[in-house]
């Protein structure tokens, strides 16, 4: 877990909170994950059809949304890790990694929430009523605006005592904290995620209906759906990625914790 002595200068550490956040974090969010996941299998199995082939589109559609590709000191390409000029990853290596992938992937998924607003929000406001748009896309904006914001503290946290590749694993870890302290003041902001899972099936179901009942708003959501992805992903995917992107934290934070000594 991060410790006191680790933390930057400018991180408040009030009541030891950066020192238990990573094992309190993870602990609670393993009780909850196993709520979300049965949410998640209770969405797949009903709002969306098709089992395993469903699993599947929804993790090809968050990662073309989301995955980021890292890139190694010899120029190479890859899914994840940084290795040294040895050959050998250090404890410092994939906890940079951990951060590296937790800011990159909130860039791309800010950036999809915004383009979700954008190509469909805001062109079906003239198309359908204030309460079919409140439905289908529902604390859609309120998501945009904490993550907007969340992304700022991560680059932030990020930036600050950036560890360079000769620096001590003190450094690193010191930064680790700041990424920690992010979510410490923004697990309030982030319990939106309750009301956005919870009310995921009403919102695809009043999308269907209102797709098969109107040709014209079909269209433009086909148009948009081509125009925001080359994979052509459907709306009601797209408004999966954040009960996807919710369940992403849990996994990093402890990977971050996993390798920040104590």
């Amino acid at each position: 877990s991060f410790h006191n002595g680790g933390a930057p200068a400018n991180v408040s550490m009030k009541n030891g909170e950066c020192s238990s956040f990573s094992k309190r974090t993870c602990e609670e969010l393993t009780a909850d994950d196993c709520g979300l996941r049965a949410l998640q299998q209770s969405i797949r199995g009903g709002a969306m059809s098709g089992g395993t082939s469903s699993r599947k589109r929804d993790d090809e559609v968050y990662q073309s949304l989301c995955y980021v590709t890292f890139k190694s000191q010899d120029g190479s390409s890859s899914g994840g890790g940084i290795t040294t000029a040895g050959g050998k990853t250090t404890g410092k290596d994939k906890r940079e990694c951990c951060m590296q992938e937790l800011l990159e992937t909130e860039k791309g998924y800010v950036k999809a929430l915004n383009n979700i607003v954008r190509m469909f929000l805001e062109p079906l406001k003239k198309m359908l009523s204030p309460e079919h748009i409140e439905t289908i896309f529902y604390k859609l904006v309120k998501l945009c605006q904490v993550h907007q914001s969340l992304l700022q503290a991560l680059t932030e946290a990020r930036t600050h005592s950036a560890p360079t590749h000769n620096s001590s694993s003190s450094s690193s870890s010191a930064q680790a904290a700041a990424v920690a302290q992010v979510f410490v003041r923004f697990q309030e902001q982030l319990l939106v995620y309750g009301e956005y899972c919870a009310h995921y099936q009403t919102a695809v179901a009043l999308l269907d209906e209102v797709i098969s009942s109107k040709p014209s708003v079909a269209d433009k959501i086909k148009e948009s759906e081509v125009d925001m992805s080359k994979d052509k992903h459907q709306l009601r995917d797209l408004l999966f990625v954040p009960v996807q992107r919710i369940l992403k934290y849990q996994l990093l934070l402890c990977e971050l914790q996993k390798h920040t000594a104590k």
